[in-house]
């Protein structure tokens, strides 16, 4: 099996996570990078050692010697250039939010099936073994009937210059956080939720128009069929924390974190009993999983249609809780 050649668009924070996972990918060659200042993105290639650097995100794509391309881009730029990279022929691996609407959404899956491409969402913490021994457990019944999933995802952001502040740019705490407890929740539950309902608080950076105001702390609840719920909260103003916490009808199991370190191993605790499990580096494991499924030799652990965690019912749920909490709590 040949090397599947990435592409990098744009020189994001969240890809100097996914260059070194896409050079250290048995079966991923990264190639080159795009961004809209070039002097950055030659930075970028200098300190991951991307050998080509593309005067544009066009350029890039056009290139016979790039495969697939990772897109890190504002929220509100996922869906037209994820449909730009499918329509010039490459697979796509698209940083969550997957769009800003479930339409968006709809269109770049139609758009991968038509070209016979293929789209992962990168929620890189379902392949940490941390998640993958919690869902053997829950799959296994060593909680019982799953009954309750509760998860809380917050961290203070102080850079202004962030287009997590700016609605026009799909941002606020529950696309960038609260997308993790409601793909926890899916997961989980394997299942879509029935009924939702939220809260938010809504603010920006100081000076920003109300226009742009964004939910800076956000609270829901998710009722699934058989009486089942999860409940989450999130924020952009407080203090780091990353809880989850799956009640079941004869036990409980907990997790530290979304995001465990790459060098320390990950901890999930049943019943009160603390179980260790072996660092890893999510962000490579899941580059190589795209890499198989590209290649025809593995199957989609999360990213089938059909599957509840796919792309569609995780921004239609994102959706709805959105719609609900501006119903709830007016700007």
């Amino acid at each position: 099996m040949s090397n599947l050649r990435f592409g990098i668009l744009g020189a994001a924070r969240i890809a100097s996570a996914l260059a070194p996972a896409i050079r250290a990918a048995h079966g991923a060659e990264l190639i080159g990078i795009a961004a809209r200042d070039e002097t950055r993105a030659r930075a970028f290639a200098d300190q991951f050692g991307i050998p080509q650097v593309f005067a544009d995100y066009d350029a890039l794509l056009s290139s016979d010697e790039i495969d697939a391309v990772y897109i890190p881009l504002p929220n509100d730029l996922h869906a037209p250039w994820a449909i730009r990279a499918l329509e010039a022929g490459k697979h796509v691996l698209l940083e969550k939010p997957s769009a800003m609407t479930s339409a968006e959404t709809a269109r770049v899956l139609e758009v991968a099936a038509q070209h016979g491409k293929t789209v992962f969402e990168g929620f890189m913490y379902r392949y940490h073994p941390q998640f993958t021994r919690a869902l053997e457990l829950v799959r296994g019944e060593a909680i019982g009937e799953l009954r309750l999933v509760r998860s809380s995802f917050s961290f203070t952001l102080t850079r202004d210059a962030d287009h997590r502040w700016l609605r026009s740019q799909g941002g606020g705490a529950l696309f960038d956080l609260g997308c993790y407890c409601t793909n926890a929740a899916l997961l989980f539950m394997n299942d879509t939720p029935q009924v939702v309902e939220a809260r938010a608080t809504w603010g920006s950076r100081a000076g920003a128009p109300r226009e742009e105001f964004v939910d800076v702390e956000f609270v829901a609840t998710m009722e699934f069929s058989g009486g089942r719920r999860a409940m989450f909260d999130c924020s952009l103003r407080h203090p780091t924390r990353q809880k989850l916490e799956l009640v079941g009808t004869t036990g409980i199991l907990e997790l530290e974190g979304f995001v465990a370190p790459r060098d320390q191993p990950g901890r999930v605790v049943l019943n009160g009993v603390a179980e260790e499990t072996p660092a890893a580096d999510r962000y490579q494991l899941m580059v190589e999983h795209f890499v198989r499924v590209v290649a025809g030799v593995d199957t989609p652990w999360f990213d089938a249609p059909d599957q509840p965690t796919s792309a569609w019912p995780q921004m239609r749920t994102l959706e709805a809780l959105l719609q609900s909490a501006e119903r709830n709590s007016p700007r």
